[in-house]
């Protein structure tokens, strides 16, 4: 691994690559809305290389109706399959987390699962480096329970910050806003198909 990952913009640009490499980590789902927002808004997410290799991606973006208005949460943050084991993971999330600082928020927080199928080595992953910063993972029941998500909490500011105690993460709405964004995705990756028969 290269010491210095370069963290590149997801732009309309590179909105395909980063819809396609994000269905790598979770075929069933189709982030190509949260870029758009994020990008529209000028909100970070990122595709991650080392040198000219894509190893992973990255993002952050916040949550205001969820009532915590200094917490970023992380968003379709992976490393490729082919490139894990080799501290990527961890080297992307650290970069992560003090991009968010020095853009104000005092916690990130993320959901993910338990699942060993969905999300292998996730727990331990999230159980060490949450403690280095002040946090800690919780179980998340309330929607969706055969996902076994949970959520994982860390302090920025290294100031104590309080549970999510099992709050409304309202997923059921992303997944409809996943399935409209597959919709615009095909669309948009047809238009270029169609444009570049073109000339």
């Amino acid at each position: 691994m290269n010491n210095k990952l370069k963290f590149v913009p997801v732009t309309m640009e590179n909105i395909i690559l980063a819809t396609e490499t994000e269905m790598k980590f979770w075929p069933d789902s189709c982030a190509f809305n949260s870029y758009l927002r994020a990008y529209q808004k000028g909100k970070p997410y990122w595709l991650v290389y080392d040198n000219y290799k894509l190893v992973g991606m990255s993002g952050i973006y916040d949550y205001p109706e969820l009532g915590e208005p200094d917490t970023a949460w992380l968003g379709w943050f992976g490393v490729l399959e082919e490139y894990r084991g080799e501290g990527y993971g961890k080297a992307i999330l650290l970069e992560t987390l003090n991009r968010a600082k020095d853009m104000g928020y005092k916690i990130l927080r993320l959901y993910s699962s338990k699942r060993e199928d969905l999300c292998p080595n996730a727990i331990p992953f999230y159980t060490k480096l949450s403690k280095q910063f002040n946090g800690f993972v919780e179980d998340y029941t309330l929607e969706q329970p055969e996902m076994q998500r949970i959520v994982v909490s860390f302090s920025l500011d290294g100031n104590p910050i309080s549970k999510w105690n099992n709050r409304n993460l309202f997923l059921d709405e992303d997944r409809k806003d996943e399935d409209d964004g597959y919709i615009k995705y095909l669309e948009l990756k047809n238009n270029l198909h169609n444009d570049n028969e073109v000339l």
